[in-house]
């Protein structure tokens, strides 16, 4: 399937880090960045879309129904808010309707976006699983050890595990610092079981990844040998394992698809 075309649309891609703004214009687009973090809230979300003009779409880490968002683990305080823009989807179903540009037709897939948590979005002959409330998909609730995966695999999980920030993480990890190697691979392993658990439940034909925790050394490995190991021989000889092709783009380009068909 050829890639659909987008132009004077915006996608904006919320994380726990940061707010990635996105103007498409055919095969151009333009970005820029601002901080969040825990404490970023609807009004804060509101005073940055406020400026923005055409039709906008807007990807949350949360669950999502009919426009509001019902819950964000990662930004509490965006609980119960209804965004003023054209789409509203979460982050790993605005990633999924990205991937669908080249999924072949009726195919079977999943998105995984490995960012400050965990989240998912299923493809089942060719189109997104909803699932019986529009929640499908939520992997970073998988039970794993203790807790969950979000608490084992995500880019909170390594910062808590290494006992420092991300600047200092990398700056450790250039160093060949044991105890961040460390905390960078338990967190790829985690999440190569949930990789696999995935695989193993619904065979897809391939699973794309993406998020900022995949730029951390070691990580993607780690998840790969762990996806290896656990994942059903038969599925993991044909499970085609990707980074997804649009880069950083690729949760605001599907949520700007989701504004340009309507929301």
């Amino acid at each position: 399937m050829a890639a659909r075309i987008l132009r004077g649309v915006i996608g904006v891609d919320l994380g726990g880090t940061k707010l990635r703004i996105v103007r498409f214009d055919g095969a151009r687009c333009r970005a820029r960045e601002i901080p969040t973090g825990p404490a970023f809230g609807a009004a804060d979300l509101a005073r940055e879309l406020g400026g923005l003009t055409g039709r906008v779409g807007l990807a949350v880490p949360g669950l999502v129904a009919k426009g509001r968002v019902v819950a964000c683990d990662v930004l509490p305080g965006l609980a119960g808010a209804k965004p003023e823009v054209h789409a509203v989807v979460n982050d790993a179903r605005a990633a999924a309707i990205a991937d669908l540009d080249d999924l072949p037709r009726g195919g079977t897939a999943a998105v995984v976006m490995a960012g400050t948590a965990i989240g998912a979005a299923l493809i089942a002959n060719g189109e997104i699983l909803d699932g019986a409330h529009g929640f499908a998909g939520e992997l970073g609730y998988l039970p794993y050890g203790a807790g969950t995966l979000d608490e084992a695999a995500g880019g909170a999980a390594i910062l808590r595990a290494a006992g420092c920030d991300a600047p200092t993480l990398a700056r450790r990890l250039a160093k060949g610092d044991a105890r961040a190697r460390a905390a960078v691979a338990a967190a790829g392993t985690a999440l190569g079981a949930g990789l696999a658990a995935l695989a193993n439940l619904i065979d897809p034909g391939r699973i794309t990844l993406g998020g900022g925790a995949l730029a951390w050394p070691g990580y993607s490995a780690a998840a790969k040998a762990e996806f290896a190991r656990r994942t059903l021989a038969p599925i993991a000889k044909r499970c085609v394992l990707r980074r997804t092709p649009w880069g950083r783009n690729v949760v605001a380009r599907g949520a700007a698809l989701a504004a340009a068909a309507g929301g």
